[in-house]
């Protein structure tokens, strides 16, 4: 085991509350609902010519909601992990360590710690709504031979970081 001080270098976020997940709930519920009143109001307004791009709409709104919904529900789960201590720790030294940046911004970085396997991509300019957060700094701190420690659940054949912490704290001199 490691000896050293720990700093955290990189932690999943959720910035997307439990009321927002409801909130978006019941509206997916209203436009479930009132869906045939809101086409009759449509056709008696602008008549029956424009119905196709109504269904368009129409769907679009109700796909964006649900999918919204299903990030909420599941970045409220892995807090919901992280608050009663149902994750994984891992405790080691970095190898087979990979970064690359994408045409959109994106960092990813890939590496293993004691023969389990981790990948992440974090956006390098701006902050997203749920995911990855690690600054906005370019710069890592972390390496082959780099000592780190790891909270992270298993989804499915992936582990996802939950937080990552390693003894290194000038994120530039690597």
């Amino acid at each position: 085991m490691i000896q050293n001080e720990f700093y955290t270098y990189f932690e999943s976020r959720n910035e997307y509350s439990i009321e927002m997940v409801l909130f978006e709930i019941v509206l997916l519920f209203i436009a479930i609902y009132f869906r045939n009143e809101f086409f009759i109001a449509y056709s008696k307004f602008f008549g029956r010519k424009n119905e196709l791009v109504l269904n368009f709409i129409y769907s679009g709104f109700v796909f964006i909601i649900s999918f919204s919904i299903f990030i909420g529900v599941r970045g409220n789960y892995m807090i919901y992990l992280v608050n009663s201590g149902d994750y994984e720790e891992v405790e080691g030294v970095i190898s087979g360590f990979s970064v690359e940046i994408n045409e959109k911004k994106m960092r990813m970085e890939s590496f293993y710690v004691n023969k389990l396997f981790f990948l992440y991509m974090s956006p390098i300019e701006k902050k997203g709504l749920f995911g990855y957060g690690r600054g906005q700094s370019k710069c890592t701190p972390i390496g082959d031979g780099t000592p780190v420690k790891i909270s992270y659940i298993v989804d499915g054949r992936s582990n996802v970081i939950l937080l990552l912490k390693t003894t290194i704290t000038d994120l530039c001199k690597r």
